[in-house]
Formats: structure tokens, sequence, C-alpha cells
């Protein structure tokens, strides 16, 4: 047999094989019956929310999405959440503390929201007064654009009120006046 005849032959026992494993996946389909659809799932409920981020020199927002929710205390630990996350894509580096965890978070007495954080919050700051101030900035600027109803903002370090994060500027005072007078 030729090297041409042999070519012919194998080209039509794979093209044999071919059509027969297309005839079996197609017999097979329908043997199966009718498929069940099933609707695509429903998307997340959730909230918008917009958390600020001391970067460089300034703070920048970004849009943020978090699970639904009418609780304010709820509400304020998924922001802090997405807050200590630090910001998406930006070449810049954020002066948000590495590992810090919201300890927990409670109203006071005319809606001054108190957040106490973990000891990471003061250990693990790096930077200048600054890069302090845009801390102190960005969490009650967070805060403030997503719990309407805060009136002011005091931060707690495992539980007790701290002097400064850096050495820069007073923590120990409610943020929301502070913040007010100290910048644009």
């Amino acid at each position: 047999m030729s090297s041409k005849a042999r070519l012919k032959a194998l080209l039509a026992l794979v093209l044999f094989a071919l059509g027969a494993l297309g005839a079996y996946a197609l017999l097979s389909y329908r043997l199966q019956g009718p498929r069940e659809l099933k609707p695509p799932p429903a998307p997340e409920a959730g909230q918008d929310v917009a958390v600020f981020y001391p970067v460089g020199t300034t703070l920048r927002m970004q849009q943020r999405r978090i699970p639904a929710t009418s609780d304010r205390l709820e509400l304020a630990q998924a922001v802090l959440r997405e807050f200590l996350k630090g910001p998406a894509g930006l070449t810049e580096e954020s002066h948000v503390p590495r590992e810090v965890k919201v300890l927990g978070l409670y109203f006071g007495t005319h809606g001054v929201l108190y957040v106490e954080f973990s000891h990471e919050l003061k250990r693990n700051f790096q930077g200048d007064a600054l890069a302090e101030f845009l801390l102190l900035r960005a969490l009650y600027e967070t805060l403030r654009a997503n719990i309407k109803d805060m009136a002011d903002m005091k931060l707690l370090v495992e539980g007790q009120e701290v002097e400064s994060l850096g050495g820069h500027f007073y923590a120990h005072r409610r943020l929301g006046s502070w913040v007010r007078m100290q910048g644009p």
C-alpha cells in the first residue's frame, strides 16, 4: 500500500471516529431529556459606602460595597473593616497601619461614637505629623460620611484613651471638633 493510500485510510478512520463521537454526544444529550434552567444567582444585597484613605499628602475616597444593614453599629463595624483593608489599586503607600483590629464600638451621649482599636493602631503607625493627621481625619471622615446620626468620634486603644498615635497630635479628644479646627 502506498503512503498516499495509507494517509487516505487514516484520514477516513479519523473522520469516522469523530462522526461516531459526535453522534454519541448528541444522542446521549437527547436521551437525558430537557434540562432545568436555573436562574442566574441574585446579586448580593449590599450598600455602597465611602471610605477615605490617607495616601501621600491627602485623603482619597473609594467606594466600597458592604452587606446591607440597618443597624448603625454593624454599619460602622463594616465600614471600619473596609478602612483597615487599605486602599485598592493605588500606587502610593497608605498610612493605614497593618494588622489593626476593631475591638469594640458603642454610642455614648450626644451621638459620640466610641471606637476601640487593638494596640497595633499605635504600635504599627509609621509616619510624620501629616501622616498622623491624615489617618485621624480619614477615620473621622469615613465614619461621618456613612453613619448619619454620628455627632462625633472618640478613639480608644485597648480600652484606654491615648494621648497620641505617633507623638504629633492629641488623640484623646473627640476627633470631630479637633479635625475641623486643624484642616480645611
